[in-house]
């Protein structure tokens, strides 16, 4: 007997010891549980608001797209007439999301993409706090904290499908850090983080990375001093090989996307601006109103909430970090840089610099910046658990008794402040969702009809394309676009023939066309960059704005493709730098390990 429990009490203790460790993470993802239990409340309801539906409709392209005609979603031939998709900068075809869409129903997808997304930013944060050398009880805080904070509350509660590029930033910052402390390979991990985003979010989460990882690579350059020559080089070279190699890795989004914006510029009317102590409302007041005074965006463009006691938490770790941890200071340079970022177009700020720059004058909404602060603020806040907190949950009845006041205050600090961000900001889920399944009848062959703007998700399951659509982005739309049409592709001399559709998918279109003099074929989709003809002549820029190739006299399978060469050649920098990357890594490897032989030789 004696023997026995000898050997069950190193086990009790053993177990007991892996409860402790890990029961800060447990807490952190019961309180996400909490935070994203509204979402799940009627899981089969869809949109309900107004962003929420245009992402769902994007999604229902994917879904349509591949799920139904197994193609890659180039073209979306669902609304306005037709329009590239991939090169979209609103859609995101290629995000690693994307195969939840074609598992499971889109009600389910969407939901289950959005926990994704939350729950990769709990884990890449706390990744993130212990790779700065926080513990795991201050780590898991940290991550909890930015799981549950207003911006991405804000924007994924109302439906920003791309909003979830923000949830990686912490694991591009981890990579930053840990490549300008020497360790290489992750330049590499880095740029496929940042290709991801550019995958999934290529505009504000791709534009404000560029930025986030220039002013911390710059920061952490100068964390020692500006005589560290080599720690400088080390950090910049390290944010220009991230950004560089993570462009190239995204370069089947890239240029498709650079072509089109290119050739669609949006204008962007943006006026706005936040006075310095209004920022006081966006982080730490309960604020119900949709509207914010007399600003220019609704209030959930600026709303972070973390409250007053989260607040006060960030206001102790920035001064801890400033008197005890100078080694941090970039955390807190990079988080003020952000919130006067926040201040929008008051000049000269930054934000109104950075607006005369390529790519960022098509922007709007400087606040925000408010998700970027929002990153460095929750490390803030875990430097407090740091500092003051139990270093580890097992060694609670070691501490002294003033030591252990301290944290079990802190501990009650942290909780108050993880359930008021989270009870709040999971308020915002509620008008997310709730609308019935739309009960339109699926079409056997597509269509364009004059549908409606304000139910454009609706249509891609139903096999139809909605004439009447809404896009920011101004779109090629041809006058000649009918919903009335008996079939969608048919002759603009209708005497001269007959054309019968043998196949159709969102890319390519297959027709028999048999006609008894020269005819133009007319297809009821608008003509765009990338189309090719296959039996027949394209008309380069359309018939008035449709889709048109010239037959001569004869029976013709003529193919429609849709293929723009930017595609092309973006797929084959993608391909290019997938492989350098793989070669770097394996050089990487192989030299650590000669390095440790010697080591140990």
């Amino acid at each position: 007997m004696g023997q026995i429990l000898s050997h069950d009490a190193p086990n009790a203790a053993s177990l007991r010891s892996l409860v402790l460790r890990f029961a800060p993470l447990a807490a952190a993802l019961a309180l996400l549980a909490y935070h994203v239990a509204p979402m799940w409340h009627e899981p089969y309801t869809w949109a309900g608001g107004w962003d929420v539906r245009y992402f769902f409709f994007m999604t229902g392209v994917d879904k349509a797209s591949i799920g139904t005609y197994h193609q890659l979603p180039l073209w979306n031939p669902f609304y306005c007439g037709g329009a590239p998709h991939l090169a979209n900068p609103q859609a995101s075809p290629l995000s690693p999301l994307t195969p939840l869409l074609v598992l499971f129903d889109l009600p389910i997808a969407f939901r289950l993409g959005y926990t994704a997304g939350l729950l990769t930013a709990l884990l890449g944060m706390r990744a993130y706090a212990r790779a700065l050398g926080l513990s795991e009880l201050a780590s898991s805080v940290a991550g909890a904290g930015f799981a549950v904070c207003g911006a991405l509350s804000s924007h994924m509660g109302g439906g920003h499908w791309s909003w979830m590029g923000f949830a990686l930033y912490p694991l591009l910052l981890r990579s930053h850090f840990l490549a300008t402390e020497g360790r290489r390979a992750h330049v590499v991990w880095g740029a496929l983080v940042l290709a991801i985003i550019i995958y999934h979010s290529p505009i504000y989460p791709m534009a404000f990375a560029f930025v986030t990882l220039g002013c911390y690579g710059l920061c952490l350059g100068l964390q020692n001093g500006v005589r560290d020559v080599p720690r400088l080089r080390r950090a910049l070279l390290s944010a220009g090989g991230i950004l560089a190699l993570g462009l190239a890795l995204g370069g089947l989004r890239i240029l498709p996307m650079g072509e089109f914006v290119a050739a669609h510029p949006r204008a962007v009317k943006d006026w706005d601006f936040t006075w310095p102590w209004e920022l006081v409302v966006t982080y730490g007041i309960r604020h119900a109103e949709r509207g914010f005074g007399s600003h220019q965006y609704v209030f959930p463009e600026y709303n972070n909430y973390f409250g007053f006691v989260g607040l006060a938490l960030v206001l102790v770790g920035t001064w801890l970090v400033l008197a005890r941890r100078r080694r941090l200071w970039p955390i807190v340079a990079v988080a003020v840089t952000c919130v006067v970022f926040q201040l929008g177009n008051l000049v000269p700020s930054p934000w109104w610099l950075l607006k005369h720059l390529p790519v960022y004058e098509n922007l709007r909404v400087a606040a925000r910046f408010t998700i970027v602060a929002g990153v460095f603020f929750c490390v803030l806040v875990g430097v407090v658990l740091d500092q003051w907190g139990p270093p580890a949950l097992g060694r609670w009845r070691a501490l002294e008794p003033r030591r252990r006041l301290a944290a079990g205050v802190v501990l009650v600090l942290a909780a108050a402040y993880l359930v008021d961000a989270a009870s709040w900001n999971r308020q915002l889920w509620l008008p997310t969702f709730g609308s019935p399944p739309p009960a339109d009848p699926h079409a056997a062959q597509f269509r364009q009809v004059a549908g409606d703007r304000g139910r454009m998700m609706a249509f891609p399951p139903a096999n139809m394309g909605t004439l009447s659509c809404f896009e920011e982005t101004p779109l090629d739309v041809s006058p000649r676009l009918r919903g009335d049409l008996p079939a969608d592709e048919y002759l603009a001399e209708p005497d001269a023939g007959t054309v019968r559709r043998v196949s159709w998918s969102p890319n390519r279109i297959v027709l028999d066309v048999d006609v008894k003099r020269p005819a133009t074929v007319l297809v009821n989709q608008n003509m765009g960059v990338g189309w090719r003809a296959e039996g027949a002549t394209l008309v380069p820029k359309g018939v008035d704005g449709l889709i048109a190739a010239r037959v001569e006299p004869g029976r013709h399978l003529v193919t429609f493709r849709y293929l723009p060469r930017s595609v092309l050649a973006g797929a084959a920098v993608s391909l290019l730098a997938a492989a350098g990357a793989a070669a770097f890594l394996i050089y990487d490897r192989q030299t650590r390990r000669r390095r440790a032989w010697s080591a140990a030789g």
